[in-house]
């Protein structure tokens, strides 16, 4: 997200950092040494619980929608600014379309009743 956030405070016009809510995590993974680093994932533990990196997620109109004031971006942040690298082409997302882009990964658990807590470690090769 701070990859993301420098950008758009580049941007032409200028926009406001955007929270990490606007993508709905379920997971997030802070303390990580380069951008995106999860686009090289095939695997990861967090906790007691192993998943399979399944794809790089796409990301629909919601990103774009503020949510404490319930208003659209006119600008059509942050999806016009992830398009100029992180499209279909850009991370090679085997599904999506080309106009589509991508910030974060869909994952997969391989067993039932796992715990994930805040804090856990997470592992991931």
């Amino acid at each position: 997200l701070a990859d993301l956030n420098g950008k758009l405070s580049t941007a032409t016009p200028p926009s406001s950092p955007l929270p990490m809510d606007r993508f709905r995590p379920n997971i997030v993974v802070d303390d990580v040494t380069c951008p995106f680093a999860e686009d090289t994932w095939t695997r990861i533990r967090i906790g007691d619980q192993e998943m399979a990196v399944a794809k790089p997620c796409s990301r629909c109109k919601v990103p774009t929608t503020d949510q404490e004031t319930g208003e659209r971006s006119a600008e059509n942040e942050p999806t016009k600014t992830l398009s100029t690298y992180r499209s279909k082409a850009h991370v090679k997302a085997p599904c999506g379309d080309k106009v589509d882009v991508f910030f974060g990964q869909n994952v997969c658990h391989f067993s039932p009743g796992g715990v994930v807590k805040v804090k856990d470690e997470v592992r991931a090769r």
